[in-house]
């Protein structure tokens, strides 16, 4: 028994050292593969976050068509990319996102512009075409108020309108402030059109009461006293509530012509690389 104690003795340590021995290797494997597990999880939860930022940062429809607008603003005003760029992410949109948004817009804008710009020749041809379209309307202008025995004071503003869409189309659809001041001369023109061609009627009528149908029927209708009859009576031919109708007429011809009106601002990189090269 006592023998048998012994050797239960000397061997119990060693089962425990045998066994300890084992257990240790199978915990730091345990704990390197915890930890890379950690680790992969920790990625993934950064990964994720890194999403949802982006997410967040992301622009919906409607902030895309108010952030254009914006930017078109901005553009307007001469406003550098960079400095547009910048307001954006202060605004809480994403880095790349604002760049791309408003490298996209700017590029839109820029080419939109250049095709406004009318030419030498469609500049002459829209002032042709709208000194046309002011001819018509104030000769017509000028009829329907001697048939009908009414000012029609509202055909200014007519001509305007037909003068702006006039030099638009004369233009091939070019449009900018060029094409906006001919349509406006044009109107003005075809303004002061119509009141002569009312103004002569009615000086016919005066001559046929006073001096009967032969005298009137030889005043012609560009003769230099019809002319100068007409200046000096001008006071008399218009009335405040024209100058209403002119006003009208002038904003629909300017208006209907209109382009983006953008100044690009030069790109600060472009002008010193181009120093460079020269």
């Amino acid at each position: 028994m006592k023998n048998n104690t012994a050797l239960k003795a000397d061997t119990g340590p060693e089962r425990k050292v045998q066994r300890k021995a084992p257990n240790r290797a199978a915990s730091k494997t345990a704990s390197k593969t915890a930890s890379k597990v950690a680790s992969k999880a920790t990625i993934k939860k950064t990964g994720k976050a890194k999403v949802k930022e982006e997410k967040k940062k992301a622009l919906s429809k409607t902030e895309l068509a108010q952030l254009s607008d914006f930017v078109v603003d901005q553009i307007m005003m001469g406003s550098e990319k960079a400095s547009i760029y910048d307001t954006l992410v202060e605004m809480g949109a994403g880095k790349q996102i604002a760049k791309q948004f408003v490298d996209e817009v700017h590029s839109h804008v820029l080419e939109s512009a250049k095709k406004e710009q009318p030419t030498t020749g469609l500049i002459i041809a829209a002032s042709i075409g709208s000194l046309i379209a002011a001819l018509i309307g104030g000769v017509l202008w000028g009829f329907l108020v001697n048939a009908t025995g009414y000012e029609i004071g509202f055909m200014a503003w007519a001509v305007g309108v037909m003068c702006g869409f006039a030099s638009m189309w004369s233009a091939k659809g070019r449009k900018g402030r060029a094409i906006q001041t001919i349509a406006i001369v044009s109107s003005l023109i075809g303004i002061i059109v119509g009141k002569y061609v009312t103004f002569f009627y009615l000086l016919r009528d005066v001559v046929i009461g006073k001096y009967g149908v032969d005298a009137a029927s030889k005043i012609a209708v560009l003769s230099w006293k019809a002319i100068y009859s007409f200046i000096t009576n001008l006071g008399a031919v218009v009335s405040w509530l024209d100058i209403l109708w002119v006003g009208l007429a002038i904003f629909a011809a300017w208006e209907i012509p209109k382009g983006l009106g953008i100044k690009i601002a030069k790109e600060p990189a472009a002008v010193s690389s181009t120093r460079h090269a020269a």
